[in-house]
């Protein structure tokens, strides 16, 4: 099977951002403090572990597509 260098980066790119979605969603010890984007919800830590999961699945993922390329 043929993997394309796009669709690498683009699987790279999916998993940086779901780090970044977790990082923002992740409780702060300071409930009053503002959110660290101006969209981002009040979370609890269970949404920011799903989001870590899966960035460290697509960054594990596009890792292994970029050495079988």
């Amino acid at each position: 099977m043929k993997i394309t260098i796009w669709s690498i980066l683009i699987v790279i790119i999916v998993g940086i951002w779901d780090f970044y979605l977790a990082y923002q969603r992740w409780p702060k010890a300071n409930s009053n403090s503002k959110p660290r984007a101006k969209n981002a919800p009040k979370t609890d830590k269970t949404t920011a572990k799903m989001f870590l999961t899966l960035g460290i699945i697509f960054t594990i993922g596009g890792i292994i597509l970029l050495f079988w390329h």
